[in-house]
């Protein structure tokens, strides 16, 4: 196992060949321990996306549908890790996050201010929304966990924790800190929803039911919004590189031998080589989906535990919860209920700020990283724009809540098309750009979303 400041070693010189090499073929304990070196951005994404908003929305999908939107939980992880295993990829090949991607992918210079325009500002306002929310959501868990102090004191709190921990912390004891509460928060919800007793029958078919409520199309939205998060792609992509900037992978032009080496002018206008196939490139692959599918899936357990648990009850929102709660779940599990909701807003208070951060340095020439001044000046702004709206707001938190995730459904078709471009750039991805497959997928779970956000316009609008 490498350390984690150590760069991997290759080869000297090219291979004698372009095919990648079989990973299944090294002894599998040496796999598992070169695997482990890649793990940690994916729980950031855990961390990120199982925030108050997801409570909120599961309470709502649980406690007003059942099991039924069970499937669209299902649905969610899926397209999360789709688009995240993208983004990871990204980062990992090509070094950089999606911002910085998209400064590269567009030429045009009007063509590529718009998309940054677009890109930059539902990143910036919606994760000032999302923020507000985080630190209302951890607020009312505090509230119901050590009542006495009002909810504006508790906004406060979370709200300079997260300013501590990005102003002083580098990624690697971001990393700790949120791995460690995701863990904790997991637990407590999927306890929470074993102290529920379902009906597992009525809970099995709820997972394949595929039923859409038209009627109330906002709420599958919002499960799909606050799980495939816009924010997640940039964050992901740029910690991802960040924690692999010292992997030393050996750079040739492409896997056609008969090609003449580039001269240096050649080099100097290429924006990123293409990557030949080599051991170490096909086992940071391996282990960085692996930590991309174990932390997605993780945190749509998570959410599928909430909706369980409020199955049973009636609550369609966090200020119902409290009452309804201790007769499914006893006293107990009323106090781990709201002690995750805790830790859910408090780890999406932190990253949401950081994403935010990231974008705007990917996008303005800065330094993607979780130690740069500019990224954590960006990410305070957020912090101190969320409090004030969270202040706002702080009696009904469910309300921006709940705005923030339909937002977020609604903008994630453009930000997954953006990203399907950047993919398919060989100047940045060279052989490593999105398979045929992986482009079906991506369409497929775009359009699907786009539809369902179509759908939902023309019910406001027109009826």
């Amino acid at each position: 196992m490498q350390p984690e400041d150590t760069p991997a070693k290759l080869p000297e010189g090219p291979p004698n060949s372009s095919d990648p090499v079989k990973v299944d073929s090294l002894p599998r304990s040496n796999r598992a321990a070169d695997w482990r070196r890649y793990f940690g951005p994916g729980f950031l994404v855990a961390a990120a996306f199982i925030g108050p908003g997801t409570v909120g929305t599961a309470i709502k999908a649980g406690g007003g549908f059942g099991f039924q939107l069970l499937w669209g939980v299902g649905f969610a992880v899926f397209a999360t890790i789709v688009f995240q295993e993208m983004a990871a990829r990204l980062g990992l090949i090509a070094k950089m996050g999606l911002g910085e991607a998209f400064v590269n992918s567009f030429p045009n210079p009007v063509f590529r201010t718009t998309a940054i325009g677009i890109v930059f500002a539902a990143i910036l306002f919606g994760n000032a929304a999302y923020q507000a929310g985080n630190v209302s959501g951890a607020a009312t868990g505090l509230v119901e966990l050590v009542p006495g102090l009002p909810a504006w004191c508790w906004v406060a709190c979370c709200s300079l924790t997260a300013l501590a921990l990005i102003g002083f912390g580098s990624l690697k004891i971001l990393k700790v800190v949120l791995v460690g509460m995701v863990l904790m928060m997991s637990f407590t919800f999927v306890v929470a929803a074993v102290l529920s007793r379902p009906d597992f029958p009525l809970l099995l078919s709820g997972c394949f039911s595929f039923e859409v409520p038209f009627y109330d199309l906002g709420i599958l939205i919002a499960i799909i919004g606050t799980t495939v998060v816009p924010y997640n792609l940039f964050l992901h992509s740029s910690a991802v590189a960040e924690q692999n900037r010292d992997l030393d992978v050996e750079l040739h032009q492409g896997g056609n031998h008969d090609h003449q080496a580039p001269d240096d002018d050649q080099q100097e206008d290429q924006t990123m080589p293409l990557v030949q196939a080599d051991e170490t490139v096909e086992i940071a692959l391996q282990g960085t989906r692996m930590d991309t599918q174990i932390g997605v899936i993780i945190g749509g357990v998570v959410t599928a535990s909430i909706v369980i648990t409020a199955a049973g009850g009636t609550a369609v929102d966090l200020s119902e919860a409290s009452d309804t709660l201790t007769p499914l779940v006893g006293s107990f599990g009323r106090v781990l209920f709201f002690l995750g909701l805790f830790a859910a807003g408090l780890t999406s208070a932190i990253t949401a700020p950081l994403a935010a951060g990231y974008v705007y340095a990917g996008c303005f020439g800065g330094n993607p990283s979780a130690d740069d001044q500019q990224v954590r000046r960006v990410a305070a702004g957020i912090i101190v724009i969320g409090f004030l709206i969270a202040l706002w707001f702080v009696k009904t938190p469910s309300e921006i809540i709940v705005l923030a995730q339909i937002a977020n459904g609604l903008i994630l078709p453009v930000i997954a098309v953006f990203l399907l471009i950047v993919m398919n750039s060989s100047s940045i991805l060279g052989q490593y750009r999105n398979t045929l497959v992986q482009n079906v997928l991506g369409v497929g779970v775009t359009l699907f979303v786009l539809f369902l956000g179509l759908y939902k316009l023309k019910q406001v609008f027109w009826g």
